[in-house]
């Protein structure tokens, strides 16, 4: 089965397509060996995510829309920074990096440094960054679950940004939402911040219309630094500030990229 696994991950790479794959029933010894012959491929692009209590196997092919995600985020860091909200002990105490093929990582993750000096790494992160489109909403909620049960809620919030496929009129939209439990907690909150380009959904009161701009424009997300630090705060920090995800940057970001597809969002 692994043979099998590792050609259609390899094709999906030449090809650059699908976004994502799913494997499920993967044992250990699959992956390990799926994971050493990625490793040693030079046209390395793939994104490995694995749940190995749920064997379930996720390999997304990174393309400029699906990452586009992640240059907002670290955008809203740099905004952030120039503004003087960043604490100055932020360098020190916190590690933002992209997926590598790490087992353990999303797209984007922020894991919190403890221990004396701030020397060691976090368990899990506190914060993560999934994008994509080839997945459901409920396969979305089911991975926000992985990450936030899985971890006994230190992984305080999930940022989702979901793309759907262009439509007969090769118009395309693109949803964004918050999952938030606190530290050392289980429940899960869905916040229900944004439905990017989307057109009116009366059937899902979890998502908001956010372009074209609403009449009376939709409040911006903020993650506290209470959560990006899984409720340990370093000295000095204030807990209940932190970072706003400011959504017309998203929207400007995405749009871009959907344009660049030869899409227009809906």
């Amino acid at each position: 089965m692994s043979d099998e696994i590792f050609k259609e991950i390899v094709d999906a790479i030449k090809e650059r397509t699908p976004d994502m794959l799913t494997f499920y029933n993967v044992h250990h010894k699959e992956f390990a060996d799926i994971h050493k012959g990625l490793r040693h491929r030079t046209n390395y692009l793939e994104q490995i995510h694995w749940f190995a209590a749920d064997r379930i196997l996720k390999v997304v092919i990174p393309s400029p829309l699906h990452e586009c995600a992640g240059g907002w985020i670290n955008q809203m860091i740099v905004v952030a920074a120039m503004r003087g909200i960043l604490p100055k002990v932020w360098p020190k105490t916190m590690l933002l990096t992209s997926s590598p093929g790490s087992k353990k990582e999303a797209d984007l993750t922020f894991v919190p440094m403890v221990g004396p000096d701030w020397t060691q790494k976090a368990e899990y992160p506190s914060v993560v960054l999934e994008s994509g489109w080839d997945e459901s909403m409920q396969q979305l909620h089911r991975d926000a679950q992985l990450w936030q049960r899985g971890s006994g809620g230190e992984v305080c919030v999930v940022i989702q940004v979901k793309f759907y496929r262009p439509n007969d009129e090769n118009r395309m939209r693109a949803k964004l939402v918050l999952k938030r439990t606190l530290p050392g907690e289980r429940h899960v909150f869905v916040e229900p911040y944004a439905s990017l380009f989307a057109t009116p959904n009366t059937t899902d009161p979890t998502t908001h219309d956010i372009f074209p701009a609403p009449n009376n424009p939709q409040e911006n997300p903020s993650i506290s630094f209470y959560e990006f630090y899984a409720g340990d705060c370093p000295p000095g920090v204030n807990p209940e500030a932190g970072i706003t995800l400011d959504l017309a940057s998203l929207r400007d970001i995405a749009g871009r990229e959907m344009r660049a597809r030869g899409s227009q969002h809906a």
